[in-house]
């Protein structure tokens, strides 16, 4: 595998003990550097996993790490290792159960996450994987703007039916030029506009570590869709 400046670390921790493990996690992970935020990507009693932004590294390098229950995580703890002869120790029963944000928020971090790899693809030249993304963001403001003139909010993908709803409002007009980006540049514009208009819709839901973790994602992503290549020739 491909590692460079773009790389971010994935960590799996193996635990004895995860409730102790979790209660001394963000004091481990302040030994790497200042946490922006960690994102909970998986919560349950005896398994968690986040997704860590620090603020001292660049965005790319986030900290993907994944803590187990042993129970859970060593498939041959109860054989002999010919390497090792010790018995491993039964660990204590699970119970802290971790928490993953709340609705809306929950949503808009994945969107973030989703920029941030965008951003890399981009970077990478992997036009396709980057593509992927950039849809993906326009599909979350089709979904809010169907449900916003609908008022069906139980829907949780658009159909044919749906987007000919959106075809004949009045929107469809201003809305429809994300749907042409009419270069690699102007859909990196498009992407942030779209994040920042989510964003924005989503501030009320904000506290003061929100609000700083978003304000420095949104800057980060904004440098770096201008050093691109082409923004640079303009």
């Amino acid at each position: 595998k491909l590692h460079d400046r773009y790389s971010d670390v994935d960590l799996q921790v193996v635990s004895q003990n995860f409730d102790v493990t979790m209660s001394q996690l963000w004091y481990s992970l302040s030994d790497i550097g200042q946490v922006l935020v960690a994102y909970p990507l998986a919560a349950h009693v005896g398994h968690a996993a986040y997704m860590v932004l620090f603020e001292n590294y660049p965005l790319y390098t986030k900290l993907d790490i994944n803590i187990s229950d042993t129970r859970k995580s060593v498939p041959f703890a109860e054989k002999a290792c010919v390497y090792r002869r010790e018995v491993i120790p039964l660990n204590t029963a699970s119970t802290f159960l971790p928490t993953l944000f709340e609705e809306p928020l929950n949503t808009l971090y994945g969107c973030y996450l989703g920029a941030i790899r965008y951003m890399k693809y981009r970077k990478r030249e992997k036009h396709f994987s980057a593509y992927k993304f950039y849809r993906a963001q326009l599909d979350h403001l089709l979904l809010r703007w169907y449900r916003e003139v609908s008022h069906e909010h139980s829907i949780e993908r658009l159909g044919i039916l749906e987007y000919q709803v959106l075809d004949a409002h009045e929107k469809s007009t201003a809305l429809k030029r994300y749907l042409y980006p009419e270069n690699e540049h102007t859909m990196d514009l498009f992407y942030l506009e779209l994040l920042q208009k989510m964003t924005d819709e989503l501030q009320s839901y904000f506290d003061e570590n929100h609000e700083k973790a978003s304000r420095a994602i949104l800057t980060f992503l904004a440098e770096e869709a201008g050093n691109s290549p082409q923004h640079r020739g303009i």
